[in-house]
């Protein structure tokens, strides 16, 4: 197994770590942007900690006695230096590499087409302005924000729903969200990220209510 992999599956058992970690410590409490924050960090991190160098045990490069013995004879060079599983094992991990790459282009795939659909709805909506934000009235039924735009349904809705949209993206959500379309895409094999994704989507929801019903 080649070293990427390795480090893929190492992400994979942190990011779950940090995602228990979070079922049991976090996801009750009201404090929702700490939670926000530590899952985040915890997803960030997941792809870092593997790449350190923890150990603090001293590398031994010696060889050992049994390595040192030369062969006596061309048996026993054969029988301790053969190659084993020289067209098996390149051809499993050329199909692993394949699989893995296809399903990464995928899943790029699809965010390209999720953009491509928002930019389409744009692009036939009234667009205006609030500061920063642009708001887009389009022909949709449920609202949503989208980096710092607020796609809302043009027959409108309450101005609480559009306060709750606006916290999204003043809250930087999209931010977020946009770590873990990438994460997701390098992991897409691993569904410990979709449960990720659910329960930040779900803190956001939480953040975006009590922004807008805590007096400023």
């Amino acid at each position: 197994m080649n070293e990427i992999a390795l480090y893929l599956i190492d992400v994979s058992i942190c990011n779950g770590i940090f995602y228990v970690v979070y079922l049991f410590l976090f996801r009750n409490r009201s404090a929702f942007t700490l939670n926000r924050a530590y899952l985040i960090a915890g997803f960030i991190l997941s792809f870092i900690i593997p790449s350190l160098e923890l150990s603090i045990a001293p590398v031994d490069y010696h060889l050992s006695a049994t390595r040192l013995i030369a062969p006596t004879s061309l048996e026993e060079y054969e029988k301790y230096y053969r190659p084993t599983n020289l067209v098996t094992e390149p051809a499993k991990a050329s199909f692993i590499s394949i699989a893995y790459w296809m399903g990464f282009g995928l899943s790029i795939l699809r965010v390209l087409i999720d953009v491509v659909k928002v930019n389409k709805i744009k692009n036939r909506s009234v667009v205006t302005k609030k500061g920063h934000i642009r708001v887009v009235y389009a022909d949709i039924e449920q609202p949503f924000s989208y980096f710092n735009m607020v796609f809302l349904p043009k027959d409108g809705i309450s101005h609480l729903i559009f306060e709750h949209e606006l916290a999204h993206v003043r809250r930087y959500h999209w931010l977020d969200l946009l770590i873990l379309e990438i994460g997701s895409a390098v992991l897409w094999f691993n569904p410990m990220t979709f449960l990720y994704r659910k329960s930040i989507r779900m803190q956001h929801e939480y953040d975006a209510d009590a922004q807008i019903l805590t007096p400023s």
